[in-house]
């Protein structure tokens, strides 16, 4: 059962803390490495999404999360759901000092978050309360927030509302996307993971409740939350088409068929209506509500991406058009 570390005597510095770690997509991979060359740490075992069919043939893929952890030999579950007896007992003759999860997409329930001497911690990618749910890296760029951060939270049964243990800022650059923004965000966790967790478990650290009046809330990304809607501003376009890399994707349609755009700038002028595409120095400029927005690289259906200038020397009939 779950207490306080400052209620525990301090942890044997022989002795390294059994942790077990639960994450899934591949960003997640600098925290999994600490971890391991780390000898004050043991991962006792790994858990994890099931495989899930990917490509023409659906063959079963598995996590990148496993697939490292088997280079280490470290034992992996992929449990379907937690809320089962089998999953809890299994967690508990594991006896895990801590349990950290990152990114894995599983709700635990109140049996597993008891189960720790020194609880179930989260990294989560945001300055909380600040974009709780399930994209906040996404939702800081969609709404131009200057600066986010990781923190470090201590689980209970309401979805990223425990208190925090520590929060460490980023700055989002203006070319951020959501991709690129992720893998620093991880790099930066991985940083500061060691640090935290011996100081959470010796007791140096205080978790703090969160601020419930500064909650903002970010919501599961579906594939029509990348459609562009030209008559949106600039500014709101630009940073959908950065918040929504690599998927969604940000996309319209021209010519009956899909185009996705990859990466764009602002243009101060504002001389197109709403979705007109224009070809002018060698560039393509499409009209928005306010400002116009340059197109640097896009995929058209069926076509690997490309830059602007490869994209142009096609020919393509698109001076004049209409993207819907």
């Amino acid at each position: 059962m779950f207490v306080s570390p400052n209620e525990i005597n301090m942890v044997e510095s022989t002795k390294p803390l059994r942790v077990i770690f639960m994450a899934t997509p591949a960003f997640t991979l600098p925290v999994f490495e600490v971890l391991t060359q780390d000898k004050r740490f043991e991962i006792i075992a790994v858990y994890t999404q099931p495989d899930k069919p990917a490509g023409r043939h659906a063959i079963p893929l598995p996590p990148a999360v496993k697939l490292r952890a088997s280079r280490h030999d470290i034992p992996v579950f992929q449990p379907e759901k937690f809320n089962n007896p089998t999953t809890i007992r299994q967690i508990e003759l594991l006896e895990p000092d801590i349990i950290l999860v990152f990114a894995y997409s599983h709700f635990l329930p109140k049996e597993v978050l008891a189960i720790p001497k020194f609880g179930c911690v989260n990294i989560h990618p945001s300055l909380l309360p600040r974009w709780r749910g399930p994209s906040p890296v996404a939702f800081a760029i969609l709404n131009g927030d200057k600066e986010t951060g990781v923190t470090f939270m201590l689980m209970n049964e309401r979805m990223d509302q425990g208190p925090v243990i520590l929060r460490f800022r980023a700055p989002i650059a203006p070319a951020d996307n959501r991709e690129d923004l992720t893998a620093r965000l991880s790099v930066l966790a991985a940083e500061r993971l060691p640090s935290v967790l011996i100081d959470w478990t010796e007791g140096k650290i205080k978790a703090q409740p969160q601020e419930e009046n500064n909650a903002t809330y970010s919501k599961l990304l579906s594939r029509p939350d990348g459609r562009i809607d030209w008559k949106k501003t600039a500014v709101e376009i630009e940073r959908q088409i950065r918040a929504f890399s690599p998927w969604p994707g940000a996309f319209c349609s021209w010519g009956g068929k899909q185009l996705k755009i990859l990466k764009s700038s602002i243009d101060s002028t504002a001389t197109l209506p709403p979705g007109q595409a224009r070809i002018a120095n060698k560039n393509l400029i499409v009209g928005t509500a306010r400002q116009d927005i340059k197109i640097l690289a896009l995929q058209p259906e069926g076509k690997k991406p490309m830059n602007i200038k490869d994209f142009l020397n096609g020919g393509p009939k698109i001076d004049g058009s209409i993207l819907s």
